[in-house]
């Protein structure tokens, strides 16, 4: 609560009796290279003798026309259930994958930059690097202070560590230790940024350097991960999944948001949104040199709902795979290159 803020909040009363809340995070999220708004809902919630009545789905699509209206281009979560988002527009963009390796399996040497302890209260000089990467993939958040807090809060039974190379800084770790008994830990990875390989190759010097008291290591990361690409054998695992889904608030507002390859070409849209009366017709994209201007209208030569657009969108799902989905019909070559770029991924959970 303290993280959404009060004003962020939203209950659903029966009698003046709370029977279902949720809120949502003002954020923004990256999208080729540019910030998008996004409302992130969270605590989506109803009480258990109040469920099957479609109040969740209810209290879902007021908050998102409340937010459209606010401005926000994008609503974003990660659910407990597709169905009920998809019922109200979402659809998945973009997954976390949570790898985990021996510590004793991580390259070792490469002592030359400076590794230095800092207070993870500190956490204003990770900012920058941070952006840096952010920027670089699709899908990061665009960190509030509410969520630097998240990383850097300890947790009962958990000590937490942060570590920069280089002067001046070219990477940096935020390190959680998780006992096991005895005098064994597991580390994670809770937050990271780095400027090249080889800043972060010297983080991961840092944690094989612990491989006498510590058995594993773990972190977020995408199927193309980085870090897993610097283990000298793939000696990683993925021991946990998770997809994160997007919702198209305003279609215009939306698609000039983003960023996309430099590259000029237009494409005629049809959206099609059951919510929202403003998203639901024509558009045509034009997109000149990457930057994009959308204007209503045009011949319709490429049609898709709305959660067909989340999907292609964030970059997640190609516009071929659509077709085969049923989500987009039509010529989906030139969409296939508007919409590439890195896997969308967000190391970041709200």
């Amino acid at each position: 609560m303290a993280r959404l803020g009060r004003d962020n909040l939203r209950v659903l009363l029966d009698g003046g009796r709370i029977i279902g809340g949720l809120g949502f995070y003002r954020l923004g999220q990256w999208f080729g290279g540019r910030s998008v708004s996004l409302a992130g809902v969270a605590g989506v919630g109803v009480a258990p003798e109040a469920r099957g009545r479609g109040m969740a789905a209810s209290m879902c699509t007021d908050l998102l026309r409340e937010v459209a209206a606010d401005g926000f281009a994008l609503a974003g979560l990660f659910p407990t259930t597709a169905t009920l988002y998809r019922s109200v527009g979402f659809e998945q963009a973009g997954a976390r994958l949570t790898y985990r390796a021996p510590v004793a399996s991580l390259p070792r040497g490469g002592y030359a930059r400076p590794c230095r302890p800092v207070a993870p209260a500190d956490h204003a000089v990770f900012h920058a690097l941070y952006n840096a990467r952010a920027r670089s993939w699709n899908g990061h958040l665009d960190r509030t202070s509410s969520l630097w807090e998240r990383i850097v809060t300890e947790v009962p039974g958990v000590m937490l560590d942060a570590y920069t190379v280089g002067d001046p800084m070219e990477s940096y770790a935020v390190l959680a230790r998780r006992p096991l008994g005895s005098r064994w830990f597991d580390l994670v990875l809770r937050d990271y940024g780095y400027a090249n390989p080889s800043a972060i190759a010297r983080i991961l010097t840092l944690l094989g350097d612990l491989r006498s008291i510590a058995r594993h290591v773990e972190w977020n990361g995408c199927a193309a991960d980085p870090i897993a690409s610097l283990l000298p054998e793939y000696t990683c695992e993925v021991v946990a999944s998770e997809r994160w889904m997007l919702r198209v608030l305003d279609v215009v507002r939306a698609l000039e948001a983003r960023g996309y390859p430099p590259v000029t070409a237009d494409v005629h849209l049809r959206v099609r949104d059951s919510l929202f009366a403003a998203n639901d017709g024509l558009f045509v994209l034009h997109v000149d040199r990457g930057v994009a201007r959308v204007e209503r209208g045009g011949r319709g030569d490429v049609a898709l709902d709305v959660r067909g657009l989340a999907a292609m969108y964030s970059g997640f799902a190609h516009p071929h795979t659509l077709v085969g989905a049923g989500l987009l019909e039509g010529d989906a070559g030139v969409l296939a290159s508007l919409f590439a770029g890195p896997d969308p991924w967000c190391c970041d959970h709200y």
